[in-house]
Formats: structure tokens, sequence, C-alpha cells
């Protein structure tokens, strides 16, 4: 199963500060859309389209149960209806077989709510503010180092590689527990267990050129 490979930088996009109340949902779309509309099954020969676009709002308050359950029903409902995609039927050519069936994504939904529950929950790790978003973070030199290197938990986003750097012991590392990363992790590991059926569509039959003699 191959799928989008910039979740967590979309995940990232959407969970940033912004005064605008629609940018999270619709962020959140993008990232979900982004990462599952390139999908396919069965090594490359299953795909499928999704049967709609999911919507969702958050209320102005709310818990963390129930913004998990907001943002995994979004991600299950790519799936509609009923969290079920239909495969898409290759076209079977005279030396190679395709396949066709469905993919059941029903499973995604209680795994995912659960997980993100957790991440929502915890107010203690993954906290990371990114303090700066930069083409090239080695660029930053001289004094402008200190506040990094006194504070760990500042981050800097590097906007031409996609990754999120610290500073520790006076280096630069690559920061992989943010809650962009964890949201990400949560929904890629959902994904993953569903379960894929497929059949294969037998090709016809090569061809056989006459090569004897007429009598």
């Amino acid at each position: 199963m191959s799928l989008g490979t910039t979740l967590v930088e979309d995940i990232y996009a959407a969970i940033k500060p912004s005064e605008s109340a629609t940018d999270f949902p619709s962020g959140i779309q993008t990232a979900v859309d982004n990462y599952l509309s390139s999908a396919e099954y069965g090594e490359g020969a299953l795909t499928y389209t999704s049967a709609g676009t999911p919507t969702f709002t958050l209320p102005p308050v709310g818990t963390p149960a129930g913004a998990a359950a907001i943002i995994a029903t979004a991600v299950t409902n790519y799936w509609m209806p009923a969290g079920v995609a239909v495969g898409v039927v290759g076209t079977p050519t005279v030396e190679a077989s395709v396949v066709a069936g469905t993919i059941t994504a029903t499973t995604v939904l209680p795994a995912l709510t659960a997980s993100l529950t957790t991440i929502f929950s915890d107010l203690n790790t993954g906290q990371y503010w990114t303090n700066a978003e930069v083409a090239d973070h080695t660029a930053i030199t001289g004094e402008d180092l200190d506040p990094y290197d006194e504070e760990p938990t500042l981050i800097v986003y590097n906007t031409t590689n996609k990754q999120w750097f610290k500073r520790e012991t006076n280096s630069w590392v690559e920061v992989t527990d943010t809650k962009a990363h964890s949201i990400a992790s949560a929904i890629e590991d959902a994904v993953s267990s569903i379960v894929v059926a497929w059949t294969e569509v037998t090709p016809p039959a090569s061809p056989v050129p006459y090569t004897g003699e007429v009598a």
C-alpha cells in the first residue's frame, strides 16, 4: 500500500495558531485528502476514489475525546458511505492479471479515536513550540543560536527539507515527536491496519500465431 508522504507537514500546517475558525478543519481535510487520495493497494493494481468530501467543524468548547472523534470520523468518512471504499477494477491485459475488490475501512474509526484521545489528553509531551520557519536552519548562527541552546523546547521548522530541529549539546538534532508527528502517526497506523480484500481478474489468453505448413 502506498500513501501520500507529506501528512506530518500538512498536519503541522493545520494545527498552527490561527484567528480563523475554519483554518483547522480545512487544513485537516487537506491533510487527509493529500494522504489518502493517492492510495494504491494490491501492489498498485487496486486503487479507489473517494465517494464524498468529508467536512467537519469543532465546537467552541469541547473535550479531547470529542475532538478525537470528530477528526477520526473525518478520516473514516473519506471512504463514504459506511467507511467502505470500492476498488476500481483494472483492465486485464494479455500478459498480466489485475485485481478488483473492496477496501474495508470501518476499523479505522475506533482505533484512531482512541489514539487521538490519548494524544489530545496528554499535555506534557510533544508540546514543542516552533519558534521559526526558515529555509535553512543551519544558517542560524552567532547570538541567534543562544535562545535554542538555552531552551531545547524551542524548535525550528526547515521549510526546505520539511523537518524540525532543536539544539542539544550545541548541535542541531531532528525532532520527531511534536504533536503534528503524533497525530500523523496515529492516522498512518490506523489506516495501515485496514483490511484489503481483492480477487484476481483472469487475463485473456495470449494469441498463438500459426507457424506450420499447409498440406
